[in-house]
């Protein structure tokens, strides 16, 4: 990153003194300034590594999430429901379903990412996650760049997951019968919050149905 800082000198020659301004560039450390995400791991995930940083908590009416909507739209319901549900903050971004082309549909979800990043949400979810060999490196510079801003990434149901584990916070799978499953609003304050947590969490999206809640 490079600013410009106009400083006024007092130049003092043969003549009257003459006060001129110098244009003084000011280069910042690329190394410092181009990511703000921990270096050994997910960003959300840095409680247990002996790297996080302390900070207070994010007051829950400051909270919005960005939720990457999948090719499933009754899939997607579920989600957003349950998080009207826990009265989280969240907005979709749907996926584009035109085509069945998954590079398509991987660049649509990309945008999406990048205009949550520029909204600097608190949080990612991307729901169903499906990679193909085509497709891999668009979600890995899609995910990259929420790392690099600082928002963590959840991922719901994910199909394959990234090769780097450092792109994403924790995998959150569905099962609204488990006697042992998790408030979706748990992990996500835990994530948002960088609380330790589990990397693969149950959770159920219905109201009242979960067996374990940290307040």
């Amino acid at each position: 990153m490079r600013w410009h800082m106009a400083i006024r000198k007092r130049i003092v020659g043969r003549g009257r003194p003459v006060t001129v301004m110098v244009s003084v560039a000011l280069v910042a450390s690329l190394g410092l300034l181009a990511s703000c995400a921990p270096g050994n791991a997910a960003v959300g995930d840095t409680e247990g590594t002996g790297t996080a940083i302390h900070h207070d908590s994010v007051d829950r009416g400051d909270i919005m999430i960005g939720v990457v909507g999948s090719l499933d739209s009754s899939a997607d319901r579920t989600v957003m429901t349950a998080f009207a549900d826990e009265r989280l903050k969240a907005f979709y971004a749907g996926a584009d379903r035109t085509t069945n082309s998954p590079e398509r549909y991987a660049r649509s979800a990309s945008n999406d990412i990048a205009a949550m990043v520029d909204r600097a949400v608190k949080a990612i979810v991307i729901n169903r996650l499906t990679m193909t060999k085509a497709t891999r490196g668009i979600w890995q510079q899609a995910l990259l760049s929420a790392r690099n801003a600082g928002i963590p990434v959840v991922l719901i149901d994910a199909r394959q997951l990234p090769d780097d584990a450092r792109l994403y916070a924790a995998t959150l799978t569905i099962d609204d019968a488990s006697r042992h499953a998790t408030r979706l609003d748990t992990i996500m304050q835990q994530v948002i919050n960088d609380r330790p947590h589990a990397r693969a969490v149950t959770v159920s999206m219905k109201r009242g149905t979960a067996g374990t809640y940290q307040s």
